[in-house]
């Protein structure tokens, strides 16, 4: 049951970026010509950290169809061979005919300013899609402020632009976190209802881009979709009074090493994550991957479950596509008269 007893409001007012639409159907297009005509597959690099890959629960998936930067990710058991999100990407990309070049880095913990630091050896070259989050408060030591995300993104997109001007730095907005929404007091986001961690991290995510106005950007809304998720009853809302049969777990709850996480993502909440990735990058309607989809089957995902996790993916992208649609049509109709 979600404690309410006060909320969490997010930032006041975040200007929409009014070309993301054209941006990510530019992007789209852009992929199937060039694929069609047969020339290399375009790259995407994963940068962050394990709820960018998908800790214990899907890192085992894909080992060996995308390569990691690092050579192997610490993680349970030592440094390791991932797969994880990135991988489930590529599945998805393979189901509908697309190719991408998939690469991650990933070191567990971080902010983009420790990928920046420490590993810009091999970063730095050109990448057609980048997609990178920061750390899961937007700031370990200032939690729900946008000042790091914002300072990161333009630190790393300017690196990449130098190699590629073209390049779009997709940002993954995360979830709401249950562990301090439900049992970490002293937090911005303890005792809130569940959905409000979730947009205000999306709201620094928009804060962040549009601060950058000279890198090409683009939020993807996971914690949205996560939030999504949970009101349409796809998901239980609160994994520590026990999950509602019928209902997934986004979270890790009570899976070992840790017994009680309600941090990370499941298997499930890892699926949503990679299929509303999927869907903003490509511009694909993750419905087209079908129920019987091959990575769901792999992840013990029933076809039911696969299909609403789907069903929620296209809806939250469809919902953010037509909001930002909204907001470049009152952007125009807002514009003065040229005298």
């Amino acid at each position: 049951m979600t404690r309410q007893t006060r909320s969490t409001s997010a930032f006041a007012t975040v200007p929409s970026r009014i070309l993301r639409l054209a941006a990510v159907a530019a992007a789209a297009a852009t992929a199937l010509v060039t694929q069609a005509a047969g020339a290399a597959p375009p790259t995407i690099v994963f940068v962050g950290s394990s709820v960018t890959w998908g800790y214990t629960e899907v890192e085992d998936f894909g080992v060996g169809t995308v390569t990691d930067l690092n050579g192997c990710t610490q993680t349970v058991g030592g440094c390791k061979v991932i797969g994880g999100v990135p991988a489930l990407f590529k599945s998805f990309a393979r189901q509908v005919g697309l190719d991408y070049d998939v690469y991650l880095e990933m070191i567990p913990g971080s902010s983009l300013t420790q990928h920046y630091d420490t590993e810009r050896a091999v970063l730095d070259r050109a990448w057609d899609e980048v997609v990178m989050n920061g750390q899961t408060t937007l700031d370990f030591a200032a939690p729900g402020d946008p000042m790091r995300i914002t300072s990161d993104t333009n630190l790393l997109g300017t690196m990449w632009q130098a190699r590629n001007p073209n390049v779009r730095v997709n940002l993954l907005s995360t979830w709401s976190r249950a562990d301090l929404v439900y049992a970490t007091p002293g937090n911005p986001w303890y005792g809130t209802q569940i959905y409000q961690m979730g947009k205000y991290v999306q709201a620094g995510y928009e804060f962040a881009a549009v601060a950058n106005p000279t890198i090409r950007t683009n939020v993807i809304p996971v914690g949205l979709a996560w939030n999504r998720a949970m009101e349409d009853g796809v998901a239980d809302a609160n994994p520590y009074d026990g999950i509602t049969p019928g209902m997934v777990d986004l979270w890790r709850s009570g899976i070992p090493p840790e017994s009680s996480n309600n941090y990370h993502a499941s298997r499930f909440g890892s699926y949503l994550e990679a299929l509303v990735v999927f869907g903003s990058v490509t511009g694909v309607d993750p419905l087209r991957l079908g129920p019987h989809e091959k990575a769901a089957a792999a992840l013990n995902i029933t076809p039911a479950q696969a299909r609403d996790l789907q069903q929620v993916a296209a809806r939250q992208l469809r919902e953010t596509a037509q909001a930002e649609r909204a907001a470049k049509e009152a952007s125009v109709t807002a514009r003065p008269p040229r005298h």
